[in-house]
């Protein structure tokens, strides 16, 4: 029961000692996230992703019914349909195409290919910093890598469901997001370093400070009254005269 009732105490101390420094914390909480809104709006370069789609069917027949082989064959190639998305191939005809000037291995660090479970979609999103420029990579990577998948890959067609589309807000960064972790961060920071301050500080500030770390009992306590005696006063007044 001591143990729990001093814990209770403690806890109780260590949180008006936050609240002691309650505008301090406030000022730091608000520094730090105005700070990462600044950073983010001004310092970060926005990234846009314009993403286009397209649909394989690699059939091994030639009659009108698609068979469940048919799916299967097509759902296990969709990796090395991914690996020759990023080919050197196509990754140098669509630098080519759009006038990129960039290597074929930055223009393929920008590039992700999706493929959903269990269908025959390819979903090509391309990052970058400028929303029309990664509207035209991601179509074009979608018609070369569509021609170069039926003339490598024994595919019968590719057909490109959904161009590319314009993108109109950034993808990243989150402002939102960005402000609110550091906001959290600066708030945990500064009151780590405050209570840490606190618990360093071993002077003994109260009676009940006595009684709990000398374990002794106070016979009395000065109180500490303001000096209002008049003639003390009249000096003070007549100085500053």
């Amino acid at each position: 029961m001591d143990n729990q009732q001093r814990m209770e105490i403690d806890l109780k101390e260590l949180f008006f000692v936050l609240w002691d420094k309650v505008i301090l914390i406030a000022a730091v909480t608000a520094s730090t996230a105005a700070a990462a809104a600044l950073y983010t709006y001004f310092l970060i370069t926005p990234i846009y992703v314009s993403t286009s789609s397209v649909y394989v069917m690699n059939r091994a027949n030639t009659e009108s019914t698609i068979t469940y082989s048919d799916l299967n064959a097509a759902t296990q190639l969709t990796k090395d349909y991914e690996e020759m998305i990023k080919s050197n191939a196509v990754l140098t005809e669509v630098i080519s195409q759009v006038g990129l000037d960039a290597t074929t291995g930055a223009l393929s660090s920008i590039i992700t290919v999706n493929y959903p479970v269990d269908t025959r979609f390819l979903e090509i999103s391309v990052s970058h910093s400028d929303p029309l420029l990664a509207r035209d990579i991601s179509n074009a990577v979608a018609q070369v890598s569509a021609e170069k998948i039926v003339e490598l890959m024994d595919v019968e067609k590719v057909n490109i469901v959904d161009e590319a589309n314009l993108p109109t807000s950034p993808s990243s960064p989150s402002l939102t997001r960005n402000v609110a972790l550091a906001a959290m961060a600066g708030f945990v920071v500064i009151c780590g370093i405050i209570l840490v301050l606190y618990m360093l500080n071993d002077k003994i500030r109260t009676s009940a400070d006595v009684e709990r770390y000398l374990d002794i009992s106070v016979l009395g306590v000065i109180p500490d009254v303001p000096d209002t005696h008049p003639a003390k006063t009249g000096k003070k007044r007549k100085g500053r005269k």
